[in-house]
């Protein structure tokens, strides 16, 4: 899979945006889907989740079910978020809504309608789209009923309960808003369905009395030296059922403990119940017509692939010997050999089929369209006989599979049944289960135990047994990185802002900040920030901001209401390899507790703050490669003053919650919040305060959260006081024995009290000077008054993005690569 959005899901969104009616929209009704393969079935069902990612289970209508589904917007905006395939409209007890099913009324190829449906869909006379598979109609109306529904003309009519899938493919001609339906129409649809369901009942009456007297196919004579190849290959076949019978009916339903395989009706294009059934002691063919032609236990398997896959014998038996890997007589080739001698009575089929039908429904609820072919499972979809199989492209020495990565690969990447399963994450750095494999496991990292599990199924299935556990993982790695994904950037490029500005704003309104500049600035640069890391990884993000209030205020809930499902704040060691490695897959990670960090942890953060790339080695390569950056830092703290180092405060941007945070709104603003900062990031503007704004708005911030030393109001006052206000210079010595009252037998020789000396002087303005002449001693110069001017430079200003004027940009704001000096 590409980087970046899926087109399919990203033209999805646009249709359903322009075609779902508003009176839909703001219901929160809304879930999400995706197609899962569960074990025993033979085509992936839709599956509905909530927008949270949970699967949804429970009650439909009841508390945790209306709690968790959303309004369609929000639907939309988590659509790219996850591996999903669509979104559904869930009807509950009480919304006064019915949904009606019609399966099957549209022909793929000519495009022909049932008459049925256009009756229905002409009496409804209300919103109305295709299915997904385009072969359905759903339509949704007013009004109440019961449920009822038929299989056998796909019709289906609910009420209260079940779900729509929402393509957005709307029926021209109809409403495009939900109608009333008139008691008549409703009437009618139950007594089609009705009158349906009483001729499936005499049908199933009429097949279980006693089968006509059997008349078996003549079989092939054998030749002077034995069984001919038909009656070798079909003695093999029925000894091998799975070898061929999911390749001629990719909708076969397999039963394990009789080692048998069952084709619906439906999946055979038959109106009636009138299954197939291959069992190792005999093939039944349950349709009325063929059972007097067969009898019930009387096709073989040629008999089976010629009336439902080759017409011809010859091709028939050359199909089976392909999937047996079984060789034929040397001297017979195609056209050779007399079809198998057949009754008279029996019928020459019409045509080649080339493919099965249609397969059919195993998803109950309103949505049960199957996906595309492809999709549905099985080994692999049947073939023309020209045609090459996938598993021309496995890897054989003499006649057995190889054990090798590349085997491991070709399966995950073109078997049916594993194709899809596996995907790299890019944020994450990790292989990750995007479908349920056959086995028992859900979606979600891949684990060692599924490296075991997917071993055992290779050998069991398909005889391919990989003996290292390192060449099942390097197999499977290969297939994810096949199909990559970032799931931050996708959905962050599937956001639309609505354009009304928000971000200067939501500190002040979402986190209860004072409504002032710094705050907009901050709020501003943050979320720009963040997105910058994802769409532009490793960019300079040199600061972090710390989230200061009371207990319970809510701080830790806000990070998370922010990146979601990318949050952590488990403890970790800032800097360790390990650490970097738990990092990935994270969007904003909470040092909490930051005022009880020592000096050298504080330290820690910050050079991890100002790092672009980061040096690992993945736990599955040989070799340590350069992960870009694209996580931030934040901090909490229940303390007001917390910065032990008074030069190292800059990285920090302190932001006061004086009471408690509005995590509704929180998260009712989010996905605006990120899709402003996208906007504003493709414009060009900027994420860091140039070194102006620092001086007006941060460093006034970050210094009143600093610790303040016992020595800085000592020395200031003692400057300022009797004949030292004359002075304009000073020696440190003078300092510490004057003021401080320290003897010079006890200045330490390490320097940490000149060392504090200096700081304290340096925040008091003071410069420093050597004498010209003499010992040449460094001294302390007072400053010179500062002039009566106002504003912060001559230069004329700019406005900045949150509302604010700030100075004009000059190559003094920035060192590096064009990020502030800090």
């Amino acid at each position: 899979m590409a980087e970046g959005p899926n087109s399919d899901i990203a033209a999805l969104v646009v249709a359903v945006q322009a075609s779902a009616p508003p009176a839909l929209r703001a219901l929160k009704q809304w879930l999400l889907w995706r197609f899962e393969l569960y074990e025993g079935d033979v085509k992936p069902r839709k599956v509905p989740y909530w927008v949270s990612g949970r699967k949804r289970k429970g009650t439909q209508g009841g508390n945790d079910d209306r709690t968790e589904l959303a309004t369609l917007d929000i639907a939309l905006t988590h659509l790219v978020h996850g591996r999903w395939d669509g979104v559904g409209f869930a009807f509950l007890p009480g919304d006064g809504l019915i949904g009606i099913d019609i399966d099957g009324a549209i022909d793929p190829e000519s495009g022909e309608v049932s008459e049925r449906c256009q009756n229905i869909v002409l009496a409804a006379a209300s919103y109305t789209e295709y299915s997904p598979s385009g072969k359905g109609v759903h339509i949704i109306v007013q009004g109440n009923t019961r449920t009822n529904k038929d299989n056998s003309i796909g019709l289906e009519v609910f009420c209260g309960s079940q779900y729509f899938t929402f393509t957005g493919r709307r029926w021209s001609g109809t409403p495009d808003q939900v109608v009333p339906i008139a008691d008549e129409v409703v009437r009618r649809l139950h007594k089609t369905i009705d009158e349906a369901k009483a001729a499936t009942k005499r049908t199933k009456k009429a097949a279980s009395a006693p089968p006509a007297a059997p008349v078996k196919a003549a079989p092939a004579p054998a030749g002077d030296d034995g069984p001919t190849d038909f009656q070798r290959v079909n003695a093999l076949a029925m000894a091998s059922l799975d070898a061929w019978v999911p390749q001629l009916f990719p909708d076969a339903a397999y039963h394990g403990g009789t080692g048998a395989w069952r084709v619906s009706s439906k999946a055979l294009g038959r109106t009636l119940q009138e299954d197939l059934s291959l069992h190792p002691d005999g093939i039944s063919d349950f349709g009325a017509e063929r059972a007097s032609i067969y009898g019930t236990k009387g096709m073989t398997p040629i008999d089976v692939v010629m009336e439902f896959g080759h017409k011809d014998a010859k091709a028939a038996l050359h199909w089976l010997a392909d999937r047996l890997g079984m060789p034929l007589s040397r001297g017979v080739k195609r056209g050779q050999r007399k079809a198998p001698a057949r009754s008279a009575a029996e019928p020459e089929p019409a045509a080649d089929a080339g493919s099965t039908p249609s397969p059919a429904s195993g998803e109950a609820g309103g949505d049960d369209e199957p996906p595309p072919p492809d999709d549905t499972g099985g080994d692999a979809a049947p073939p023309p006989a020209s045609a090459p199989s996938w598993r021309d492209c496995l890897l054989f020495a003499r006649g057995v599979l190889q054990d090798c990565r590349e085997n491991v690969f070709y399966m995950l990447t073109l078997n049916p049944k594993l194709q899809h399963l596996v995907a790299f994450d890019l944020f994450a750095h990790r292989i990750t289960k995007v479908g349920k494999p056959p086995w028992d496991s859900e979606p979600g990292e891949w684990t060692t135990n599924d490296d075991y599990e997917l071993g055992l199924y290779l050998a069991a299935r398909h005889g391919l047994v990989i003996k290292g556990e390192g060449v099942l993982a390097a197999g499977v790695a290969m297939a994810a990185h096949r199909a990559r994904f970032h799931p931050v950037k996708d959905w962050l490029t599937g956001l639309k802002w609505d354009e009304t500005p928000r971000l200067a704003f939501w500190m002040h309104e979402c986190l209860g900040a004072a409504d002032k500049t710094y705050h907009n600035m901050v709020g501003t640069f943050f979320l720009q920030g963040l997105v910058a890391r994802i769409l532009d990884p490793g960019c300079q993000m040199d600061h972090m901001i710390v989230l200061e209030g009371g207990q319970g205020h809510g701080k830790s809930s806000a990070l998370r209401a922010l990146a979601g499902a990318w949050f952590a704040d488990t403890p970790i060691r800032i800097g360790d390899k390990d650490a970097l490695l738990n990092l990935a897959g994270v969007l904003i990670y909470e040092v909490a507790e930051l005022d009880s960090f020592n000096k050298a942890e504080v330290t820690a953060v910050k050079q991890y703050v100002s790092g672009r790339v980061d040096r690992v080695r993945e736990p599955y390569t040989r070799r340590p490669v350069d992960r870009p950056r694209s996580c931030v830092l934040a901090g909490t703290t229940n303390q007001h003053e917390y910065f032990k180092d008074p030069t190292g405060s800059r990285r920090f941007w302190p932001v006061a919650i004086p009471g408690a945070i509005d995590l509704a709104k929180l998260g009712e603003w989010r996905d605006q919040l990120f899709a402003e900062a996208v906007h504003r990031y493709r414009a060009g503007e900027r994420h860091y305060p140039t070194r102006e704004e620092e001086k007006t708005y941060f460093w006034p911030e970050q210094d009143q959260r600093e610790i303040a030393d016992p020595w800085f109001e000592r020395v200031a006052l003692w400057l300022e006081a009797g004949e030292q206000e004359l002075k304009s210079t000073f020696l440190g010595s003078e300092i510490l024995s004057g003021a401080l009252h320290v003897p010079s037998d006890r200045i330490d020789g390490a320097r940490n009290m000149a060392t504090r000396v200096g700081v304290i002087m340096h925040k008091l303005g003071w410069g420093k000077a050597r004498d010209a002449t003499g010992a040449r001693l460094w001294r302390y110069v007072r400053p010179k008054p500062a002039p009566a001017t106002t504003g912060l430079r001559s230069s004329s200003p700019t406005q900045h993005a949150c509302g604010v004027p700030t100075p004009a940009w000059s190559a003094d704001d920035f060192t590096g690569e064009g990020t502030p000096d800090a």
